[in-house]
């Protein structure tokens, strides 16, 4: 499976963003030559109150699920939307197809411990031995750079399902992964 973001011709500045998947169709005793992509699907990931731009997703076989993690902007009240404002986000589901989404980010562009105007796109690893999830995320403070937290997961999607933020104590504390 694959998913993208459908911007349009407006790209970073759409406000009608659409995360689409398409569904590989090969037989596995030959080459990746004979893959074929079936037809497009409109998912129902949103975030609402925000556009989604840059995603990442994968299944966690251990978790039986799909998570997607995004960079997301605030929706515009009017007008084009600004790609520079992002804050990060995840998703889980079932099938790859309907999604769960939580209302708050699991980074803030405004989150203290970084000096942030922007995220920019993420990936993530999920370490099964220790429920640890393990973030990477482009992010602008004086320049670009890469930053990572980590958190444990099953914190993490308790606090997401009964709270209004994510608080420090879902992260995971290593001097390594940040900065």
């Amino acid at each position: 499976r694959v998913w993208y973001v459908d911007a349009g011709s407006n790209g970073c500045s759409s406000v009608n963003n659409v995360v689409r998947m398409r569904t590989a169709n090969y037989n596995r005793s030959t080459s990746l030559d004979s893959v074929q992509f079936g037809s497009e699907v409109a998912t129902d990931l949103v975030q609402p109150g925000y556009v989604i731009w840059h995603i990442k997703i994968r299944y966690i076989a251990e978790k039986n699920l799909y998570l997607a993690m995004y960079a997301a902007f605030p929706a515009p009240a009017s007008g084009p939307g600004n790609c520079a404002t992002n804050d990060l986000f995840v998703a889980t589901s079932a099938d790859g197809l309907h999604w769960t989404s939580f209302p708050v980010p699991i980074i803030n562009k405004l989150d203290r411990r970084f000096n942030f105007t922007t995220l920019y796109r993420a990936s993530f690893a999920y370490y099964p031995k220790t429920d640890h999830l393990r973030t990477i995320t482009s992010a602008l403070e004086d320049t670009w750079g890469q930053y990572g937290v980590t958190y444990d997961f099953t914190a993490l999607m308790t606090a997401l399902q009964t709270s209004t933020t994510v608080a420090a104590s879902q992260l995971v504390p290593s001097r390594r992964l940040v900065r």
